[in-house]
């Protein structure tokens, strides 16, 4: 039987043809020609057909090395655009917000999702559950690529380290994990709180990491010794949630007893305390720069890490689905100036060389608190999202409009949007500058769904996991 088409055929012939022209066969390129035009259909024995077995395999190696030479184009013009963003060029894909349909459901959990979280640099996100495992896939292709096993109950919470060298797992089974992301070995085991472990963060560097649990407490963790270094207590009931910020300056959490409570990240006291919810806290966000700005223009809330800044913010303001709310301003009374004096040429130096000093230790305080949250986000159970200053611990907003509890948030990497995930199965898109939900994906899944996760880097990427057993990817347009 034939292995090449009529098409692919009368290609390989022309090719043998071209081939003896060429090189001066004429004779040759004669004879086969005339043969070609005599041909008579006749059947094919193997060995006939092995020269178009050969000519069909570079065909399609062809094919597959064009495909991976503009796989890794894409890749590397990605790779630039990560490390070397174009500060004077915005790009509207960065701007983009999840649209239906997903990319990919991926199907493989045998039960609930209850969390997700994408490596820091490779096309990977980890996904756990009531099943007990921890999956590996590949959201580009929609493939699983491998399962962690170790735990003994459900796990409840996975998180990468700041290099994605590092995952750490906790569980019902009251411990937490460290896995060797590349060979998926577990290098330690965390034991130490006396009840279901709901939540894992790391600390930047990888040297440390935050859990809390149903025993009312945080421990932080010294991940070099597996040992718990300090233990953080302030809640009155079971801690669902922590979350240590990107420059390792605050711990938040939140839990049962329907507060959130905010801790220095290096004296580790608790230095704000908001029990401004009327059911369980269920998820937290830092906000990254981008938020940080967005906010600060529409809330009025200073900045304090700019020359003249201060601690300071707007009032609160309440907003519903697709309302604007009531804003309350705080305002500071100006200070009269006081009347000046004739000053000599050598005071004005003076005056000049200490502002300038001035100017740029301000500078340099910029450059190290670029990745320093200002404002902090919270999901609960009473089905509202509540906003705060994480400088003075004043509320900056409210929003409701979901119709269940709220499962996940995360700001989105152009620091417009804040993204949430509920109970009522849809994901919901707040507009930061209007106060409001600007958009909705209703029925994002077909049952509660439980986490959300975003690309840590400036490609806006999504995942939503749910009691469904499944995981769907988002992409944006």
């Amino acid at each position: 039987m034939p292995v090449l088409t009529d098409k692919q055929r009368d290609q390989l012939n022309e090719a043998v043809k071209e081939y003896l022209i060429v090189h001066k066969f004429e004779n040759a390129a004669a004879a086969f020609e005339g043969e070609l035009e005599g041909r008579n259909a006749r059947s094919f024995s193997s060995a006939d057909t092995a020269l178009e077995k050969k000519w069909t395999t570079n065909l399609r190696l062809q094919s597959k090395v064009l495909d991976l030479e503009k796989q890794i184009k894409q890749l590397q013009t990605d790779l630039s655009e990560v490390h070397n963003p174009d500060p004077t060029k915005k790009s509207k894909t960065r701007d983009a917000l999840p649209v239906e349909p997903a990319k990919f459901s991926l199907a493989g959990h045998r039960a609930a999702v209850h969390a997700m979280a994408f490596h820091p640099q490779y096309s990977v996100l980890v996904t756990c559950g009531e099943d007990a495992t921890t999956r590996v896939w590949d959201y580009e292709t929609g493939e699983q690529e491998r399962t962690l096993r170790g735990h003994t109950n459900q796990i409840t919470c996975v998180d990468f380290d700041d290099s994605g060298k590092m995952l750490a797992t906790c569980s019902q089974d009251m411990t937490v994990k460290l896995w060797d992301f590349q060979s998926g070995e577990c290098l330690k085991t965390l034991q130490g709180h006396q009840h279901t472990v709901s939540c894992v963060s790391w600390f930047p560097g990888a040297d440390a990491l935050a859990s809390c649990s149903r025993d009312n407490s945080v421990r932080l963790w010294d991940t070099t010794l597996g040992t718990c270094k300090r233990e953080l207590r302030g809640h009155s009931d079971w801690v669902r949630v922590v979350i240590v910020s990107a420059d390792g300056r605050y711990i938040a959490s939140g839990g049962h007893d329907q507060s959130v409570r905010v801790w220095d990240g290096h004296t580790y006291k608790c230095i704000h305390h908001m029990p401004e919810f009327t059911n369980a806290v269920e998820c937290l966000a830092f906000s990254n720069p981008e938020a940080n700005d967005t906010v600060r223009e529409h809330y009025k809330v200073a900045d304090p890490f700019s020359k003249g800044g201060g601690g300071g913010g707007g009032g609160t303001t309440t907003t519903t689905e697709g309302g604007e709310g009531n804003t309350t301003d705080n305002h500071t009374a100006e200070k009269d100036d006081k009347p000046k004096r004739d000053i000599n040429a050598m005071i004005a130096a003076a005056k000049a060389r200490v502002a300038a000093k001035k100017e740029a230790q301000e500078g340099k305080k910029q450059e190290k608190v670029t990745n320093t949250p200002q404002f902090l986000v919270a999901g609960a159970r009473d089905k509202s999202i509540k906003m705060w200053d994480l400088l003075t611990g004043a509320s900056v907003f409210v929003l409701t409009g979901h119709d269940d509890w709220v499962r996940g948030i995360t700001f989105h990497c152009s620091g417009k949007w804040i993204l949430s995930v509920s109970d009522d199965r849809s994901i919901r898109m707040w507009d930061i500058a209007e106060g409001r939900c600007r958009r909705k994906i209703e029925d994002a899944h077909g049952h509660f769904v439980s986490c959300l996760a975003a690309h840590p880097t400036a490609k806006p990427i999504f995942a939503t996991g749910s009691v469904d057993k499944s995981v769907k990817i988002w992409l944006c347009k």
